[in-house]
């Protein structure tokens, strides 16, 4: 992701005509380095490959997009002028973003499978405790002066809540609680597409600073991302070897185009607009 985020940014501000700062470029690199598996890993499945690859693209996707939003929140900060640009600050931010966020997700998850474990066989109150617990969470790292990562703190939760809470939920209730939290993030990604795309369009077709060199901006861009990411699975080919993933030169290729960007991307450039 950081290795994106950099050639990304270096890529953009070599080729665009705009007038911007680097910190511009380093926030549009931190919007489109997060990548999003979904497609890619219902294909996979579909064709039954191998089960380390989809959780490789899986496992990325998880953690790098905590990772973008956390160098995104530093990035947008440098460019809104509302941190300080000194290497200490930004550190400090990233911290802040990094260590409270997890922990609050801890705290809340810890909270909500103490209270899972008292409850039997009861699926509304079983879901309504996972729903208070993911959106509590977000709300008190992003809305208290902790001024923290909801989104580290809603991942944080949901790693830990999967490793030690499963066996808390009723047998009778887990099939439900899969079906309900399957349905609200297909949900919650289709409202983000659609109010992307909406704004998009507005934006390509009565905007006055929109011109048709945007359009072959965007075609370089995609280009040029295609080969950022070969560069990244070169990259860490040699580590992930190391660590144990049989990769050969086909995983290889499905990583460089597994690379999507989705949600993660478009809710982040909607937080610009």
């Amino acid at each position: 992701m950081v290795i994106g985020t950099l050639l990304t940014a270096a890529i953009t501000n070599s080729l665009f005509d705009y007038d911007w700062e680097f910190s511009s470029h380093l926030m549009l690199g931190s919007i489109l380095a997060a990548t999003d598996p979904v497609a890619v890993v219902a294909l996979l499945k579909e064709l039954g490959a191998a089960k380390p690859l989809e959780t490789l693209i899986e496992g990325e996707s998880l953690l790098n997009d905590g990772t973008a939003i956390v160098a995104f929140s530093i990035f947008r900060g440098l460019v809104t002028e509302t941190i300080e640009s000194s290497a200490g600050t930004m550190i400090g931010f990233g911290v802040q973003l990094a260590i409270v966020g997890p922990l609050m997700g801890a705290l809340f998850a810890a909270i909500c499978t103490f209270v899972l474990g008292y409850i039997y066989n009861d699926a509304i109150s079983e879901v309504t405790w996972t729903v208070a617990a993911c959106y509590t969470s977000f709300a008190v790292a992003e809305g208290t002066d902790l001024h923290t990562s909801g989104v580290l703190a809603v991942v944080t939760l949901g790693v830990l809540m999967s490793g030690y809470a499963k066996t808390r939920v009723s047998p009778e209730v887990e099939h439900t609680m899969h079906s309900f939290w399957e349905l609200l993030g297909y949900v919650a990604n289709t409202i983000i597409f659609l109010l992307a795309g909406l704004i998009i369009a507005e934006k390509a077709l009565f905007s006055d600073y929109v011109r048709l060199a945007e359009f072959a901006y965007l075609l370089v861009l995609y280009i040029a991302l295609h080969a950022v990411r070969v560069v990244c699975v070169l990259a860490c080919y040699p580590v992930l070897l190391w660590s144990g993933y049989p990769m050969d030169w086909r995983s290889a290729i499905v990583l460089s185009y597994a690379g999507l960007r989705g949600a993660v991307g478009l809710s982040l450039g909607l937080i610009v607009e």
